[in-house]
């Protein structure tokens, strides 16, 4: 499940996570911080262009170094069942889960700097594109005391999908690995407890056995009470007599 879910996260750092609309367009920013413009050309006679921005996709890669990883343990535990390939997924997964926070937040802090890329020079070209829209009836001109609606930057739900899938998977793979220490810390304390059981009843058994031997009284060899027979020729006759 930690290798399904980090695989799904890998194909929705492709999605689009964030959109900032503004006069002359909007950007759509990915989550490897890829920036896709759709722009009216409204500065395309303006001398101030709006400035530039530059996103990194730095947690982007560090997110997809994590999901190989969490990948290639998972098959591993799955295959050889070993505890520390376990260990290397649930500690991957993890990984990818923090990326990915990482990166939602980080792309939550180039709003700005995203929506103003595609913002309205101060110029008077600026003011023949904003014309030229309106003429065209594809926008309408800001005239002063005129209220207008415009779309708020936002994140989409594709980063919070993203960010939510991560930590499920790292949760399911800590779970696991939570359970699994527990049981063989139950089966370590089930064999030392038996062990010394083992070894109380055997000490129990010598000890009767050496205060049993030490209880009996050592037999000694009877001696005979029959005097021996003097001969006829040693008796003294005359004591006797």
């Amino acid at each position: 499940m930690a290798a399904v879910g980090s695989i799904a996260v890998f194909f929705m750092l492709f999605q689009t996570w964030m959109v900032t609309p503004n006069w002359s367009g909007f950007n759509d920013v990915d989550g490897f911080g890829t920036t896709h413009t759709t722009t009216t050309h409204i500065n395309l006679w303006s001398q101030e262009q709006p400035p530039g921005t530059n996103v990194t996709g730095a947690w982007g890669i560090l997110t997809t170094i994590a999901v190989f990883i969490t990948v290639f343990a998972a098959i591993q535990a799955i295959y050889r069942g070993t505890r520390t390939a376990g260990l290397v997924t649930t500690s991957a997964a993890a990984a990818v889960a923090l990326f990915v926070i990482i990166d939602l937040f980080y792309i939550r802090s180039k709003q700005i700097p995203v929506q103003i890329t595609t913002g309205m020079g101060n110029d008077l070209g600026a003011h023949m594109g904003l014309v030229i829209m309106a003429l065209r009836g594809t926008g309408a001109y800001p005239w002063p005391g005129v209220r207008y609606a415009l779309n708020a930057a936002h994140m989409t739900s594709w980063a919070f999908s993203t960010a939510a899938l991560a930590f499920g998977s790292a949760g399911v793979a800590a779970t696991r690995a939570w359970f699994s220490g527990l049981h063989g810390v139950i089966a370590v304390a089930r064999r030392s407890w038996t062990q010394r059981q083992t070894r109380s009843i055997g000490k129990r058994s010598s000890d009767e056995q050496s205060r049993a031997a030490t209880a009996a009284p050592p037999t000694e060899p009877q001696s005979s009470a029959i005097e021996p027979i003097e001969s006829a020729d040693d008796r003294d006759w005359g004591a006797a007599g």
